[in-house]
Formats: C-alpha cells, structure tokens, sequence
C-alpha cells in the first residue's frame, strides 16, 4: 500500500493520482544475510515524472521473513503540514491497512527504558479501536502480532536506520518511516524494515533478533565475558543509599565509598566493582556535562581518588554520564578542541559531539587516568528529544550512537545503555561493545509504584538483540535509616534481588554501611563475586504474553510468570519466577519450550539428551528454608501447580532432569539459581551415578544436592573446593574430590 509522501509540506499519495508508478515493476534473485530471496521494486514519482522513491519487497526462501526497503536517489527537502512531528513520519513504507476487525492483537514496546518505565508493554486489537492505543513517532519500538492461542507470532520493525525509523498509524494503516521531524532526506538515503514471522511468541522474537545480528555481524552473549555482568558490583544509582547522599559521617565520596569497601571485606561480601552515577562530574548550563572528570569536592584530588578507590579495593568501575551541556569545556564553540552541535540559544541546553575522534579520546583517557571499565550512556531519550539537530538531521542521532560505540571498542570497555527508546535498543546492533541495558525505571524505595522487578517484557527485545536487562540497584534489607531515601522502606528486598539474578544481568546491591543481609546477597553468587546466573534473562512465557493481549480470553490469567533456563551440554534446567498471581496455574513442559528454544537456535547442532522423568523442586524464595523444600514429578501429564502469590511470597521453582541413572542434579538450593553454569559443568552420566565439576574460589564451600528417584529423596555432598578453584561431585558414592 502507498500512503501518503510529504514534500515540502504537501502529501503525495497514489490515491489522488500525485504519487503515480514510473515504470513497471522489476523482479530479480539474490541472497544477503537472511538468505535466498525473490525481490520485487517499484519506481514512485511525482505528476510531473520526477522520480522520488523507490521502495521493494524480499521474499525470503529459507526464513519466515519478508524484506522492505525505502530509497531516495535524488533525496527529499521535507516540510511541515501541520502534523510534521517527532511522533510522525515523511514517509510510509512498508504499510499495513488496520482492518475494522481482527482475530489478532498486538504487543508493542514503547517508551524509555525500553518499556515505558514500569508500566509494560503496550497492547491491543488489531482494529481501528485498538490501533488507537499504538504509540506513535519517536517512542514507538517493534511491533509483535499474535492470535489468543500464541502459536505464532509475526514482528514488524526497522532493519536499518534504527535510530531514524519510527512506527506511526494514520490514514487508516499502520506505517513505518523516518521520523517526522526531519527537515531532509539526503541523496541516497534508504532504511529497511523487515516482517518475520516465528513459532510462538518467545521464539519468534528470538530468531528476529539473531537475524538481525547477523545482518550486521555482531554475535550475541557478548555480555557473559562483560566482568560487570558477571560480578557482583556496588551501586550508587538513584534509590542507592549513597545516591547524592555520602552522609555526614563522611566528608566526601572518598571516605563514604572507603567505608563501603572496609565493611564489605569484614562481613565477606565480594564487591567486584563500583557504579559511580551523576554525582561525581562537573555539570553545566540545564544540568548536562560540563567536563566528565571527577570533582576534588567529591573525590580526593578528583580522578586520582577514583584511581586510589580502584586501586585499594581492585574494583571495576562503571561510570554514569548524561546529556552533554551546551557550554561544555569540550566543544570547539566553548574553546574546547571537538567539533560539536551546539543548542542555539534560546533553543535548548544541550551538545552532541559529531565526530568519533572525541569518544576515542574520552573513553581511553578515562581508562588511562581512572580505570573505567563500563561507560553507561544515561538519558539517552532525553538527549535525543531534546537536542534540536538529533531530531532535524535523520542520520545524526545513529551516527551519534555509533562513534560512542566507536570510542567504546577502541579504549575496550563495555556499554551499558540507559533511558533508552526502543530505537536505542535496536540501534545497538551497530554498537559492538553494548552489552547492557537498563530495563526498568530506576529503583527507589518508597515510590508507590513498587513494580520496578518486573522485566519480563524489556528483557525479551534487549536479549533478542543481544544486551543483558539490568534491574538497577536493589537493598538487601528492608529498612536502613539515613539513606538518600529518608525514611523509605523496601517493600520486598528478596524479589528485588531474585529479578535481578534472573535477568542475566548487572547485580547491583546498594546499601548503606552496616545494613546488608549477607546471606541475601550471597544467594546470587560465589564467595569470590561471581554472579550465578541462568543461561539467558528470564522472559514472560508464551500464555503470560497471550494473557497480556487477550486479557478476556478463557484461558487468561493474571500474574507475572517468567522463565528462563541453565544449559549444560544437551541438558535443560528450567526456572521460574512468579509473583502477583491472582488464582492458581498448571505450566507443564510446554511452556517451556519456547524459552528453551533460543538455546537451540543459538546453537543449531545441538543435541539434547533425552530424560523420561522431570523433577521439580522448590525453596521458600525469601527464607530459603530447608524445612521449606519441596519437589514433585514433571510432565506434560502431571503438570506444576503455581500456587497464587503476591510481592512478599512470590515463588521460585526449577526443573531438573533424571538421568538415566536415576539421579537428578539440584545444585546449591542456598542459590536463586542452584545449577547455574557458572558454578557447574561437564556433566557425565553412567548407568549407575553422574558427577559434575564445580568452579568457585579456594576454598569455597559448595553443597550439592541431588535426588535418588530409586529412593525418592534427596542427599546433600559438602564440597569444599580445592586450591584451583574446582573439585568433582560423584554420586552414588557421595565423594567430591
């Protein structure tokens, strides 16, 4: 369908005859990333046979898929109409009519922090009622299709120019297309947009995901290597206890972080590294970056604090940064040696730097000088809306994010993205060292809105494109007085912390001195820091998301069930969080498979062994009490009963093969994820027992569960590791060597 084209404020559409076909349509063959395709083009020009745009479709043979491209050979001057807006677009291709009614509905991801804040995803029926719930323009993100039964889904997004392309319904379609705020399209710019269809709903996502990496040649998981993905960090973020606040037993950060790093080595809490947010630079005209260096009034003697911090306590540092002021030191208009944008007066507040030259210098100096090992680029929507040449110029915001990435990868340190459209999201394909993502609003106890765990939606676009979801911060302990929070409370610290393990990402205790629960804040990882994480984020299973759509549906439910899964050579470990459910719920096997799935799609060749028998088992999640521990048998016949909960009693079940042996592996039940492949492999298998080896640190204590289906009951081996760091469980006879 062609909707309508604006040129210099006036629309051209083939419907009135202004935008006609010049030419007939042209066929050819051809493959690319996605595969063997037929393609078909079209020529659009005006009444006066200028040609404008060319647009074309790709069938693809071997994926599910179907390509769009839009190309302007001449280019295009844009101008206003009155509706030519950031939440608009200058031209509509590919475009789907909204029927009046439909079977399907919709999910779309829309917003900051991929998903609105706290409040989800945005969904709908796919009429002319629900289309009116779309979120249109510069917050718009990818859009999932689907039917009550999720057996299939269909995603519709950009495949280029993600930080340009925006989703906008008018006219009665639904259309994507460069953001409607831009003032031209330069000669020769295109944009891709793609449809592609997937088995279920987890599943689908996931494979459009890895398409899309492949398209641009950036493998994904690359944040289990990330060391402030994989260890367990301090955090100073907003709703931290030290967030602005070093208190007043302190005279500055210098002394409260010191305190932090004492009191953390005598309670045998393993700190790895340290987030450092917006407190500890220079700010400037509208509160942005005046100079990204440490302040001597925050730290002693500035960045040499920071360094002397790093160097006492071997920490990782992550370090915040936000929009760029207009009278930052760095930009040549300020004296400074960059070249930059700068907001004209009156006109905005803000800068972005145009050329790589200046992240290449920033980031390597800041590892030179202080040790950084993340940038996190925060306010990312923030400074896109509000910098007048990121909404005017549509390839400068995704140059923008690139040359960071750039900078990134030449000083070799990792990117955390924060406040972030979808857009950013998708535009992190391009950006090879991003390998985080916040996906929720910020922690803060006290705020009404207490649903800041819920990531099963965020994390199923920032998994799809590679990113691990973080959390934010989160307290081990319900009340510490004095902190940047007043008098707050934290409602369910045990949740807080569990969504932060499950999500495969950045674990960030912030608590003040002498208020941390050890043993909370141990259940995410070993003595050493490391995090134990499942294999992948846990997501929304398949009939939660159908739930979410279809919420009058018969087989609808309310409440928040995820799941996630630990692989270990062909073997599966499901795991599931659950909380907020209102009535009881059976899960069988099934809804498993799709979340399982993305394990075989990242790894096409592998094999998986066979089990006859399932086991699932489960601790009170926030006592972890033996007393508590529970187990049944697992089949599509004899399915998990999710009991109703709500935040303070939210539950935690895992699934655990039986091997032929008829023993079955249930790991460290002190853990939120007791068989984490962090903390074991090399699973063997005999008629008679199995063994597996663990990692840890010297000296570790380890116990390792497992269950005798012959006796049905369970049998705990003490390990203690040896001074390598590993050691061997064996069952039946019970040795760890």
């Amino acid at each position: 369908m062609a909707e309508p084209l604006p040129l210099l404020g006036k629309w051209l559409s083939s419907g009135d005859g202004s935008l006609k076909l010049a030419g007939p349509m042209t066929t050819w063959s051809g493959s690319d990333s996605m595969g063997n395709f037929e393609g078909s083009s079209f020529t659009w020009s005006d009444s006066n046979g200028v040609a404008l745009m060319k647009t074309s479709f790709k069938v693809y043979s071997e994926n599910p898929a179907v390509g769009f491209s839009a190309a302007f050979p001449f280019g295009l001057t844009t101008g206003s109409n009155g509706t030519s807006s950031k939440d608009s677009i200058v031209s509509a291709f590919p475009s789907w009519v909204i029927p009046s009614s439909s079977a399907l509905g919709w999910l779309q991801w829309s917003g900051p922090f991929i998903n609105r804040g706290v409040e989800g995803p945005l969904t709908g029926s796919f009429d002319s009622i629900g289309a009116k719930s779309f979120s249109p323009g510069i917050s718009s993100g990818p859009i999932v299709f689907l039917d009550e039964s999720a057996a299939a889904s269909l995603i519709l997004s950009a495949a280029s120019e993600f930080a340009a392309v925006s989703a906008v319904v008018f006219g009665g379609a639904l259309s994507l297309g460069p953001l409607g705020s831009v003032d031209s399209l330069p000669k020769g710019y295109s944009y891709d947009a793609v449809a592609w269809l997937g088995a279920g709903v987890n599943y689908a996502i996931m494979s459009w995901g890895s398409a899309l990496l492949q398209k641009f040649g950036k493998p994904h998981g690359l944040s289990k290597s990330d060391f402030t993905n994989t260890h367990l960090i301090y955090n100073t973020d907003h709703g931290a206890y030290y967030y602005y606040n070093p208190t007043k037993e302190y005279l500055n950060y210098t002394g409260a972080l010191e305190a932090v790093g004492d009191y953390a080595a005598s309670v045998s809490i393993p700190y790895r590294g340290v987030l450092l947010d917006s407190w500890w630079y220079f700010k400037g005209a509208g509160g942005g970056v005046k100079n990204w260096t440490a302040m001597p009034t925050v730290f002693d003697g500035g960045n040499a604090g920071i360094r002397a911090l790093v160097d006492k306590f071997d920490w990782k540092v992550t370090a915040h940064n936000r929009y760029w002021s207009s009278n930052t030191d760095y930009a040549k208009q300020n004296g400074g040696s960059f070249d930059f944008f700068v907001d004209p007066a009156g006109k905005g507040q803000m800068a972005v730097p145009l050329d790589s030259s200046f992240w290449i210098w920033l980031l390597n100096d800041a590892v030179t000088q202080w040790g950084l090992s993340t940038y996190e680029q925060d306010w990312l929507y923030n400074e896109l809306e509000g910098t007048e040449a990121l909404l005017t110029n549509v390839t400068l915001a995704g140059a923008w994010l690139r040359q960071m990435g750039e900078g990134a990868e030449s000083a070799g340190v990792s990117m955390q993205l924060c406040m972030a459209y979808p857009r950013h999201t998708l535009a992190s394909i391009q950006m090879p060292t991003a390998t985080q993502i916040r996906a929720s609003d910020d922690h803060v106890p006290g705020w009404e809105v207490q649903s800041q765990w819920k990531l099963g939606y965020s994390s199923l676009l920032a998994w799809a494109v590679g990113l691990a979801p973080f959390k934010d911060n989160y307290w081990s302990t319900a009340l510490q007085p004095g902190s940047s929070c007043g008098n707050s409370s934290e409602v369910t610290p045990s949740l807080h912390h569990a969504s932060s393990v499950f999500s495969a990402g950045p674990v960030t205790p912030g608590d003040g001195v002498g208020f941390s629960d050890v043993e909370q804040i141990m259940r995410g990882c070993t003595s050493s820091g490391l995090l134990l994480h499942p294999s992948r984020p846990a997501t929304a299973i398949d009939r939660s998301i159908a739930s979410t759509v279809f919420p009058h549906s018969a087989e609808a439910f309310s409440g928040e069930v995820y799941a996630t899964y630990t692989q270990m050579g062909g073997f599966f470990w499901d795991h599931v969080l659950v909380a907020e459910l209102s009535e009881p719920l059976s899960v069988t096997p099934q809804d498993f498979e799709a979340i399982r799935a993305d394990a075989i799609l990242r790894s096409p060749l592998l094999t998986v062994a066979a089990s006859d028998t399932t086991i699932a088992y489960s601790l009170n999640a926030t006592t972890f009490s033996n007393a508590s521990f529970q187990f049944r048998f697992f089949s599509e016949s004899s399915p998990l009963q999710l009991a109703p909960c709500d935040l303070r009693d939210f539950a935690v079940w895992h699934t655990a093969p039986v091997f032929q042996s008829g023993y079955a592996l249930l790991g460290d039940l002190r853990k939120f994820v007791p068989t984490s492949e962090m903390r074991f492999s090399n699973i063997q298998v005999t008629e008679t027992g199995a063994s597996a080896d663990i990692t840890g640190s010297v000296g570790e204590f380890v116990p390792v569960t497992w269950f005798n289906v012959a006796v049905n009951s369970s049998i705990t081996v003490n390990c203690i590791l040896s001074d390598t760091g590993r050691a061997t469980v064996a069952v039946p006879d019970n040795t760890c060597f």
